[in-house]
């Protein structure tokens, strides 16, 4: 027998490297496990999803203790993760258990007062779900469609050079920074990228977990350019008013990380105090650093970090952002999941962009479309959508001046969570294409450049 939660043979001990088609039917039949394909291993066994919904203060109270406890030795809460919240009463908080840990917290959960349980297991086993995934990405990889699988770092990184190679002078792949283990963070530029040629910003996986969105942003990117090749006119007329900077992997080192050892990891993989590990980069930006929805503890999920900008990987984003600010017009960071578009500001409650009426004005135009498509966004002020964050990336654009800033969750909802089928990626690819293509037609019309 073999056992699931280990390699074997050991990857040292492989003499030759497997072939993608054999490694496929080892792979079906149990024989070859994940990680020997630099893919997660089934280390998720037993693993679940917890969902609260606090009615009572005493049990928000419970659910805000248990996550000041990360990572603190012998606590309750040392190795649980909040994947939301804890937020306000009569709203979900959804946490992840590892499998070791579950009778500890299910034994230490506040009675209800209530005639019914305040908290249900909602995903029993997650390994199982992992090691499904795995398994379908490893064959799905073996097709050159980009939107066939979610692809690994050095994939992404092959295809924003193979489309450069193949698009010619409308096409420039740069290198914007250096990640805190030494991977290039890169961006494409897709158009003309003249002084006078407005620039819509788009990035993706500043969260390592959220796999749809890095394979969203290379679906954009596949298409737009296919677009320009084929003269499709509704393309051709985005990329006449706008050059495009997208950035499809903000952090590489999680990324990577949630490929080789921890599905379910969100942070950087910067090295922190008591042995922890990792920054959330979308709480490291310097506008109102350090508030609502962070945590100044270093093992946390929403570890804002030592100081503002403290990670590589932002310090890179808030550059080049400062560099092209006057030509920006649109900042879209893409997330998963929730179904949501939304506008600043998020770092508290009752808080808006001075101009947020007319940010909302193409997300509202977006989010009809979306749902002609067969899929409800949810839209409006972050904050209010789903909870405060402060010291969000789509917050510090809205700071220093880029007309139009978003935050989009891309699908689903709560059925796979992170681990939306690598099915999925061709539709939700298209519908943010569509989506994207109406919002920035808005744009277009409705904005003449700015003076620089």
């Amino acid at each position: 027998f073999i056992q699931l939660d280990t390699c074997w043979p050991p990857v040292s001990t492989m003499s030759v490297k497997v072939n993608s088609a054999f490694a496929s039917a080892l792979l079906a039949f149990g024989l070859l496990l994940p990680c020997q394909l630099g893919l997660p291993t089934t280390r998720n066994q037993g693993d679940r999803l917890i969902v609260f919904v606090p009615t009572r203060q005493a049990q928000l109270d419970w659910l805000e203790l248990i996550h000041s406890q990360a990572g603190k030795p012998g606590e309750v809460g040392e190795n649980v993760r909040f994947w939301f919240g804890p937020g306000l009463l009569n709203q979900e908080t959804i946490v992840f258990v590892p499998g070791g840990d579950y009778g500890r917290l299910v034994s230490a959960i506040p009675s209800s007062q209530d005639t019914y349980s305040w908290w249900t297991v909602q995903k029993e086993n997650l390994g199982k779900l992992v090691t499904r995934e795995t398994r379908a990405n490893a064959v799905r990889r073996r097709s050159s469609d980009i939107s066939s699988a979610y692809r690994t770092y050095q994939e992404i990184l092959n295809f924003l050079d193979q489309t450069q190679s193949t698009c010619g002078s409308f096409c420039s792949v740069e290198k914007f920074g250096t990640s805190y283990e030494g991977r290039d963070l890169k961006l494409i530029k897709i158009g003309d990228d003249l002084p006078s040629k407005r620039i819509i910003w788009i990035d993706a996986g500043i969260h390592a977990r959220e796999w749809i969105a890095p394979a969203t942003a290379l679906y954009f990117i596949d298409k737009i350019v296919q677009g320009y090749k084929s003269s499709d006119s509704t393309i051709k007329s985005m990329l006449d008013n706008f050059a495009f900077y997208i950035a499809p992997l903000l952090n590489p080192d999680g990324y990577v990380y949630t490929f080789t050892t921890n599905r379910f990891w969100r942070k950087t993989r910067s090295a922190q105090a008591g042995g922890c590990y990792g920054v959330d980069p979308n709480r490291n930006f310097g506008y109102h650093w350090g508030g609502q929805g962070t945590s100044s503890n270093p093992c946390a999920e929403t570890f804002r970090g030592s100081s503002a900008f403290s990670e590589p990987e932002t310090r890179a984003v808030r550059d080049k952002l400062l560099a092209i600010r006057l030509r920006t017009i649109s900042f879209i960071t893409m997330h998963s999941y929730g179904q949501d578009w939304m506008v600043p500001y998020g770092y508290a409650y009752n808080v808006s962009v001075d101009n947020y009426a007319q940010m909302m004005r193409p997300v509202q135009a977006a989010a009809d479309k979306l749902k002609s498509l067969g899929r409800n966004y949810d839209i409006g002020n972050s904050a209010v959508v789903t909870y405060p964050a402060a010291g969000a990336s789509d917050d510090y654009a809205a700071s220093i001046g880029v007309p139009y800033a978003h935050t989009i969750e891309l699908p689903d909802t709560g059925q796979y969570r992170f681990l939306l089928p690598q099915s999925e990626i061709p539709r939700v690819g298209l519908e943010t294409l569509e989506a994207l293509k109406v919002y920035l037609g808005y744009i277009a019309a409705a904005n003449q450049p700015r003076d620089e």
